[in-house]
């Protein structure tokens, strides 16, 4: 038995190896990725949107009152900005009425008693 031959076994071919540029594209692929969901993260965490409702508070407080003119139409710019209840609602018209006598003049006096009490009143009420 030991004579025996075997003639349809070949020898070895040398088989292409494309394991580690597979496993370099994926690495890059994924890195890719990280980097694209870290961007978008950062971007959004940078770009919260501004309460407009907080912004418009701050702006009615920094109003310089001693100008009564200017003051009133930007008092009642931001009234009409800010979302109101039925009673902020309510003072903001008294307030709006009262700061009519302030408009459309040319020389004005300072606000008087009865529209700054209004205006703190409506001020508390936020």
């Amino acid at each position: 038995m030991n004579n025996l031959k075997i003639h349809d076994i070949k020898n070895l071919s040398e088989v292409g190896d494309w394991s580690f540029y597979i496993f370099l594209i994926l690495l890059i692929c994924l890195l890719v990725i990280i980097i694209f969901l870290t961007y978008l993260i950062v971007n959004k965490i940078k770009n919260k949107k501004i309460n407009t409702q907080k912004l418009t508070l701050e702006k009615l407080k920094e109003v310089n009152t001693n100008q009564s003119k200017n003051a009133a139409y930007e008092i009642t710019k931001y009234l009409h900005l800010l979302k109101k209840n039925e009673l902020q609602t309510q003072l903001a018209n008294e307030l709006i009425l009262d700061l009519e006598n302030y408009k459309y003049k040319k020389v004005t006096s300072g606000f008087n008693h009865i529209t700054t009490t209004r205006l703190k009143k409506f001020m508390e009420s936020l």
